[in-house]
């Protein structure tokens, strides 16, 4: 894939893993159009492209974090909301929700979403998740799991970036940080999506 003009190496890195991933997962899993209500859980390195990718295909967008000092960036995305309180977020009617945790936040996910609403599970950060059978089955809801992009995905993804109307967080460390890099991730410090440069 060539990388357009305007779109540094670290960008397009990042595109390839979480850029893609994340639109594919709002756009062709989501099916995210103008007027959806979105729900965004996690707005790590996935979810703020994510997020993004939302709000510019028309969506509102609410998004849901532990991290309370991640309100600014929910903010320059162009969320609706931010909400570190899964109460107020299970309160929203969701037509759409995307969870990029995936750290037991499922539950939240279906608690979330509207009766005949879509739940698109991305983030895997656990390998079990406890669900509400009675939220999933009564609620008429629909779970989706999704992985990878297209290609027509990453071309979309670069022209975003190209264009300047994404321009994600990223975190750039030299090949012998990687390592610090990885700690930084475990610790859940990184900021945005982290990627290795020489």
């Amino acid at each position: 894939m060539p990388v357009p003009v305007g779109v540094d190496y670290a960008q397009a890195a990042a595109a390839t893993d979480a850029g893609a991933t994340a639109y594919h997962a709002v756009s062709a899993i989501g099916e995210v159009t103008s007027g959806s209500r979105v729900g965004v859980i996690g707005l790590g390195g996935l979810g703020q492209i994510g997020a993004r990718v939302a709000v510019l295909l028309g969506g509102e967008v609410h998004v849901t974090d532990v991290r309370s000092d991640l309100e600014a960036t929910a903010d320059l995305l162009g969320a609706a909301s931010f909400t570190t309180d899964a109460d107020r977020f299970a309160g929203l009617g969701l037509d759409v929700v995307f969870d990029f945790a995936g750290i037991d936040t499922t539950r939240l996910a279906l608690s979330a979403a509207r009766p005949g609403g879509r739940v698109v599970q991305i983030g895997a950060g656990r390998p079990e998740a406890t669900l509400s059978i009675v939220d999933l089955v009564v609620r008429r809801l629909e779970l989706r799991g999704t992985l990878g992009a297209t290609k027509e995905d990453l071309v979309a993804v670069y022209a975003l970036l190209a264009s300047g109307a994404l321009d994600p967080v990223i975190s750039t460390v030299g090949f012998d940080a990687i390592p610090d890099g990885l700690e930084r991730l475990r610790r859940g410090e990184a900021e945005g999506r982290t990627v290795a440069v020489r």
